[in-house]
């Protein structure tokens, strides 16, 4: 009980010393806007209470470790070219090598585009062994299943789009008894 008793005139002295503060900040704030002539021995005043108060202190502590951990992240994410795949076999210490890079990137893009042309998305390749003898074969998907699919999906929007009130719908009287 008595530890409680303590904790409790703690936080109320707390509450104290920031209520204080903050009329003292106050009161600063509006003899600053009625323009005492004192105005450089307020701001001496003002900047030693900033920095004595534990307020202030304590949030720009955690404003550091923030600004800390976000250079840290930074600097540990940091960016490389050799992990860049488009700089790839390029010479980068010479910088006249522009054209190079533009024709090697326009060849590779032929590539890629030559090889989604002729992939068969719904294909996989098997190969097997009978009797000794190593066969190979395509195993395809049927056009017609693709297209049974397809067509049952759009049905089913269709069907959802056109009858939005007929699905899970709750009648009154069911709720009220």
């Amino acid at each position: 009980v008595r530890k409680e008793r303590e904790k409790i005139s703690k936080n109320l002295d707390w509450k104290e010393e920031l209520r204080q503060s903050i009329r003292r900040k106050l009161q600063e704030e509006e003899q600053a806007w009625r323009g005492d002539p004192n105005s450089r021995e307020r701001d001496k005043q003002r900047m030693e209470d900033l920095n004595n108060d534990p307020f202030l202190q304590e949030k720009l502590r955690r404003e550091k470790e923030r600004e800390e951990r976000s250079r840290n992240a930074r600097e540990s994410a940091q960016y490389r070219d050799e992990d860049d795949p488009l700089f790839r076999g390029i010479n980068k210490e010479n910088p006249a090598n522009f054209s190079d890079f533009v024709s090697q990137s326009y060849e590779r893009s032929k590539e890629t585009i030559d090889e989604i042309k002729s992939s068969r998305p719904f294909t996989y390749h098997q190969q097997s062994v009978k009797h000794g003898v190593v066969t190979h074969s395509e195993i395809r998907t049927s056009k017609y299943i693709i297209s049974a699919i397809t067509a049952v999906l759009v049905l089913l929007i269709a069907a959802d789009y056109l009858y939005p009130d007929r699905y899970d719908r709750v009648n009154l009287d069911k709720c009220d008894k």
